[in-house]
């Protein structure tokens, strides 16, 4: 199968495009004139969404278009297989956003597992990403070389500050195996400390590439995610609620705008990486996610299990 002619079109892959924050950074990207893979577990909502934006406005047909591409970050042999179907069909990869996520009830005490036996959380939160980022380095500096810049865009989350009910990451026992380790709350939180982990290692490691790497908490939005997954119905109202008074939540289109603007380049954020941003503004993470000890950790812990 020829290479689809991408000279004139940069290309983005988004993970989890098919919804919420995924699905509106696609039509940004679309807009503004990218090809976008919507890389995404079921196909059948990527088509919905899909028709749906189409339907929406004009604007999308005659700027950008949309390939449709089935992922599971939870399985790796799909990643590989995404990874190879996708670089039969594309020569550049100009932007990387690892936006899908997974959560379960955070009150969950039970561990659920992926094909591989790994915590379901943290194989699609964080390791699924992993692998995907690993397989596509070379285009992502390729592309950069040849074009003048590629980006990364890692979605974590500011959960993985909380201290209430959760405990630092255990490197000896990442997958919150040993007897009473595991919570719905610590694998979440866990995922989001890999996702800026994984962030900072990259970052450096494409230093001089012209591959720049950043992460971004998007924001606490009622519709997706955080809360779809993991929060009872009467506290997502209560919560829900009393953010929005405080203006600690945030729309999908407002965190897509946010999520547009670092993964693009736009100025100020052309030459920017290793950073964590909220709302367009970098800021300070954990301590445990701030150790270079900790990056290296856990780039060779991922290497491993998903090797």
């Amino acid at each position: 199968q020829k290479r689809m002619a991408t000279n004139e079109s940069k290309v983005a892959i988004v993970t989890g495009a098919n919804s919420g924050i995924g699905l509106e950074v696609t039509k940004l990207l679309a807009s503004s004139g990218f090809i976008v893979v919507m890389a995404c577990r079921s196909l059948d909502r990527a088509n919905q969404a899909v028709a749906a934006m189409q339907n929406e406005t004009t604007s999308l047909k005659s700027s950008g278009s949309f390939v449709l591409m089935q992922l599971d970050l939870s399985d790796y042999d799909s990643v590989r297989k995404f990874v190879s179907e996708f670089l039969a069909k594309f020569s550049r990869l100009d932007v990387l956003i690892n936006n899908a996520g997974y959560a379960e009830e955070f009150s969950r005490q039970q561990r659920n597992l992926n094909s591989k036996g790994h915590e379901m959380t943290i194989a699609t939160n964080h390791l699924g990403h992993f692998l995907l980022t690993k397989l596509l380095l070379q285009t992502l500096k390729d592309t950069a070389s040849r074009h003048g810049a590629a980006r990364v865009l890692i979605v974590s989350s500011d959960y993985h500050t909380y201290t209430f009910r959760v405990k630092p990451l255990d490197f000896d026992d990442l997958f919150m195996e040993k007897p009473g380790a595991y919570s719905g709350s610590q694998a979440y939180k866990n995922s989001k400390a890999m996702n800026i982990l994984h962030c900072r290692k990259l970052a450096r490691m494409l230093e001089g590439t012209g591959v720049y790497v950043n992460a971004l908490h998007p924001g606490f939005i009622p519709t997706t995610g955080f809360f779809r997954g993991c929060m009872r119905c009467f506290f997502i109202c209560c919560f829900s609620g009393f953010c929005c008074c405080c203006r600690i939540t945030r729309t999908p289109q407002e965190a897509a705008g946010h999520m547009f603007n670092i993964a693009a380049g736009v100025p100020p954020y052309e030459d920017k990486s290793g950073l964590y941003f909220y709302d367009g503004r970098s800021k300070p993470t954990s301590a445990e996610t701030s150790l270079l000890a900790n990056e290296d950790l856990l780039w060779e812990w991922s290497e491993a299990v998903t090797s």
